[in-house]
């Protein structure tokens, strides 16, 4: 019977305890957060070359307005190949 109840009074210490520790650490999660301001932001985003199908991050495009539109090259390099092909 006693052991039952050093048993009982474990299982209940543990469950207390790493429910703390739990706790604990969805706290610190969320003062990071906060303190942080959030969740890592993105800057830029990802996108393809008209000419090589290259993928690029936006804003180190190469602009051009052709026809009405903006597109946005890889390189400049990529830029005159389409320029070229256009003729």
């Amino acid at each position: 019977m006693i052991i039952r109840l050093l048993l009982l009074a474990g299982l209940i210490y543990l469950f207390f305890k790493g429910r703390g520790a739990w706790l604990d650490f969805k706290r610190s999660v969320h003062e990071n957060m906060a303190n942080n301001g959030g969740p890592e932001q993105i800057n830029d985003i990802m996108i393809q070359d008209p000419y090589c199908n290259v993928y690029f991050p936006r804003n180190q495009g190469i602009r051009l307005r052709h026809k009405g539109k903006d597109l946005l090259f890889c390189s400049e390099e990529c830029r005159q190949k389409f320029l070229n092909n256009q003729r």
